[in-house]
This record gives structure tokens, C-alpha cells and sequence, in this order.
């Protein structure tokens, strides 16, 4: 019996979230962040962020800074049960978080080493002076510069 607790505490820790992180970005896809209701997290980006965006506005509290624009500290309040999404413009790229709100896992600092992005599939093929590519989720979407933003 004691042999099968240790089993299961061994493995319990080794599927553990490490709550102080260095870690590389794929920009393709959501990145996950385990968090407590009421605690906070820090993410220190390489580069600078413009804008940060919750989807659930009243769960989740976002601000740039303090101490410089690369730098992320988000907030999960203590009343916060179900995931939201968190979507940061950070120099030309978008890049998207998903947070779960955990009693049992909690990252406090994460530092995003580098961000990668998997190869947009098909050809993309345009006159850079009349068209610009945004990005989405899973692929570059081309819009006239007339008619952006």
C-alpha cells in the first residue's frame, strides 16, 4: 500500500505546473496559464506590448507594466471559475493565452524566452504596397490597406 501512495504522489508531482517558468511561445496556437482566483501572475515578454484584452473583463485584470512595456501582470479574481481568454498585441504580433482558473495549480512568473510561428500553409502571394497581412488563429487573412483599420 505505501509503495502505491508513493507511486501516485511521484507521479502527481511530475505532471505538476511549474509555477516560475522560462518557456518559448508558439504563436499558432493558444498558449495555456494555470491560475488561483485571487492570486496573480507576471509575464515578461520580448517585446513591447501595446494592448492587452481579457475576454471575461470582470474575471480577469490585465495591466502593462509597472516597471516596463514588456512586462504583463494579470490578476484572476477570487470569485473566477471558468477559463477566459487573454489576447495581447505585442509590436506586430498577436499573441493568444488561454487561463484556467485552478485551486490546485498556479503559475506566478512566466518569462517568454522567444516566440515562434509555424509557417502559414498555401501561398501567399501579394504586392506588399496595397495589401497587408493579418493575422488570425490559423492563417494570414489579406485585406487592402484602404480597408483596414
Amino acid at each position: 500500500m505505501n509503495s502505491l501512495l508513493v507511486f501516485l504522489l511521484i507521479q502527481t508531482a511530475s505532471h505538476a505546473i511549474e509555477r516560475i517558468a522560462e518557456v518559448n511561445l508558439d504563436r499558432s496556437k493558444p498558449f495555456t496559464i494555470n491560475m488561483h482566483p485571487g492570486r496573480t501572475t507576471t509575464i515578461d515578454l520580448p517585446c513591447a506590448i501595446s494592448y492587452a484584452m481579457a475576454g471575461a473583463y470582470n474575471d480577469l485584470k490585465a495591466e502593462i507594466g509597472p516597471d516596463k512595456d514588456s512586462s504583463l501582470v494579470l490578476w484572476l479574481t477570487s470569485h473566477a471559475s471558468s477559463p477566459t481568454n487573454l489576447v495581447v498585441r505585442c509590436d506586430e504580433r498577436v499573441l493568444v493565452f488561454d487561463i484556467i482558473p485552478s485551486r490546485n495549480n498556479h503559475q506566478d512568473y512566466l518569462k517568454i524566452k522567444k516566440i515562434t510561428e509555424k509557417p502559414v500553409s498555401g501561398k501567399l502571394i501579394a504586392d506588399s504596397k496595397n495589401y497587408i497581412a493579418m493575422p488570425s488563429f490559423r492563417k494570414k487573412e489579406l485585406i487592402k490597406k484602404s480597408e483596414s483599420f
